[in-house]
């Protein structure tokens, strides 16, 4: 932490043009790779819920 009393002053600038260094990359997929169209999310509880007395949240 810092001592008391420390103050740090920023200014943000607005950059007018920014330019990239390289060029974008086009990926091409070898034949036979299917694209995924949609990420398949799992949840997983591998422990599950703690036994005995829970604190009661108001609210």
């Amino acid at each position: 932490m810092a001592p008391e009393g420390t103050v740090t002053v920023s200014e943000p600038v607005l950059a007018a043009v920014t330019l990239a260094f390289t060029p974008p990359t086009n990926t091409i997929l070898p034949a036979g790779v299917a694209l995924k169209l949609r990420p398949v999310m799992v949840t997983v509880d591998p422990t599950g819920p703690e036994a005995g007395e829970k604190a009661l949240m108001a609210g």
